[in-house]
């Protein structure tokens, strides 16, 4: 039987083509999916201890604001991970879908965006205590404090120490050390 050009057989073989074809694309969008919430919930770890060691000015509020800007992932993985738990005595406020300008009132925050941007968000907070972290290359050059580069299966990160103390943050000596540029 002929249907429109094709036998029906034809048919129904493009027909599975086509759906084992959707069937392949939404498993990789799945998997890419599912890579990148494990990342965010790594990089949330990350976040939650990285704030650990890090001693803010005595003057800081009774909670601690974390914001990620750029990466909604990584914001409801802090979401989850993180709020209303007590990071030295603080209470971990996490806030997403934050402008540039609203970065200041940060206590730690997360940038993922193009470098141009990066130099941006950097500049406008004007040497407030934030402390900055991103999985940007270069992003220490630009100012940064803390880079996290994900390897795989390994996660390293690298501190600026002299820009933490120009925003008036101390950094552990223990974080320092476990950095992968010792510093």
């Amino acid at each position: 039987m002929r249907i429109a050009g094709l036998t029906l057989l034809a048919r129904c073989l493009l027909a599975g083509r086509i759906a084992a074809a959707s069937l392949a694309a939404c498993s990789i969008a799945h998997a890419q999916t599912h890579r990148e919430r494990v990342d965010a919930e790594v990089k949330a770890s990350f976040l939650m201890n990285f704030a650990r060691f890090v001693e803010w000015p005595p003057e800081s509020p009774a909670t601690l604001e974390v914001c990620a800007l750029g990466d909604e992932t990584l914001a409801a993985a802090l979401e989850r991970r993180l709020s209303g738990k007590p990071v030295q005595g603080r209470i971990v406020q996490v806030r997403r879908r934050l402008t540039d300008g609203d970065a200041a009132s940060c206590h730690v925050l997360f940038i993922s965006l193009w470098r141009r941007r990066i130099d941006q968000v950097i500049a406008s907070l004007g040497g407030a205590p934030v402390l900055t972290l991103s999985d940007a290359p270069g992003f220490l050059v630009t100012g940064g404090m803390v880079a996290i580069m994900v390897d795989g299966e390994r996660v390293r990160f690298e501190v600026n120490h002299q820009q933490a103390l120009r925003g008036g943050l101390k950094i552990s000596s223990q974080l320092l050390r476990l950095s992968a540029n010792g510093r």
